[in-house]
């Protein structure tokens, strides 16, 4: 593909899995450099599997600590600018997510490599598996390796302007002052 042939994608809305895990935390921190870029707008869903072993009231206050979760994470894209609103949803995380980006016509969903439950992971499958499989827009998967490393970088980048050479160097010359 020529560079002429190439267009940049457009991108309005991101959907974005939240459950609280720091694989999850990276995702929200990803789609909101990701939204910053191009402009996007970032809904972040969390999913909450209701348990009717442990009552309504357990229940009740496990939603309201994801929400909190859930405010606090998507407190920081605000603080940046980025457009994102939350949303907190009842049933299975990959059906969820799937009928979100479609009811809201997602151009993008992105999702943590790994979640809070790793025995729910091993009876169904993961839930970005299942995305990479079955949706029909691009899914980006952020790995572990990667939790806290891109909010960090976009941190600094929306705080710090890039910094100039100032000993008139190119800035894609290399460093040899160490040598």
């Amino acid at each position: 593909m020529t560079e002429s042939e190439y267009t940049r994608p457009e991108l309005s809305t991101i959907v974005c899995g939240f459950d609280g895990s720091a694989s999850a935390e990276a995702a929200v921190g990803w789609a909101g450099w990701i939204a910053s870029c191009c402009g996007a707008d970032v809904i972040v869903v969390s999913v909450y599997d209701w348990n009717p072993m442990i009552g309504d009231s357990t229940n009740q206050e496990m939603i309201g600590q994801r929400r909190s979760e859930l405010e606090a994470a998507t407190s920081r894209l605000r603080d940046r600018w980025v457009r994102c609103r939350t949303m907190i949803e009842t049933g299975d995380s990959r059906i969820v997510l799937l009928a979100v980006a479609q009811l809201h016509s997602a151009d993008l969903i992105v999702v943590g490599s790994r979640g809070r439950s790793q025995i729910a992971e091993l009876l169904l499958g993961s839930v970005a598996q299942y995305l990479t499989h079955h949706s029909d827009i691009p899914v980006v998967v952020v790995p572990m390796s990667r939790a806290g490393e891109r909010s960090r970088e976009s941190d600094a980048a929306s705080e710090t302007p890039p910094a100039s050479p100032s000993d008139g160097k190119r800035f894609d010359e290399p460093d040899r002052s160490d040598r």
